[in-house]
C-alpha cells in the first residue's frame, strides 16, 4: 500500500507539475475512504467521474446530429436493447427495494 500511495501520489504532481492536483486527489482518497466504511463502493463514482463527461458531449452531439429528436436512441436494435436494459435494471433496484422494505416491516 505505501508504493500505491506514493505512484498516486508521483502521478498526481506530474500531471501538471502542481500541488493542487496532489491535494485533490488525497482529498477523493478521503472521501472513498468514508464512502467505503459507509459500505458504498469506489468504483461505480470513479467511473461515473470519468465516464460522465464523454457521456454528455457525446450525447449533446447525437442530439444535435438529430435536430433534437431522442428517436434515434429507439430506432436501431441495439440502441434499444440498451434502453429495455437501462429501464429493466431500474425496475428491478426498485422492485427489490420495495420487497426488502415489506420484509423489514413484516418484522
Amino acid at each position: 500500500m505505501p508504493m500505491v500511495a506514493l505512484f498516486s501520489v508521483i502521478g498526481a504532481y506530474a500531471f501538471s507539475n502542481s500541488l493542487w492536483d496532489v491535494g485533490f486527489m488525497l482529498g477523493f482518497g478521503v472521501v472513498a475512504y468514508f464512502l467505503e466504511e459507509q459500505g458504498y463502493p469506489a468504483a461505480p463514482l470513479v467511473i461515473g467521474l470519468i465516464l460522465g463527461p464523454m457521456v454528455g458531449g457525446n450525447l449533446r452531439r447525437a442530439l444535435i446530429d438529430s435536430g433534437g429528436s431522442s428517436m434515434p436512441f429507439f430506432a436501431r436494435p441495439l440502441a434499444l436493447a440498451f434502453v429495455i436494459l437501462i429501464v429493466g435494471s431500474l425496475a428491478l433496484q426498485y422492485w427489490m427495494s420495495r420487497k426488502k422494505l415489506k420484509a423489514c416491516r413484516a418484522l
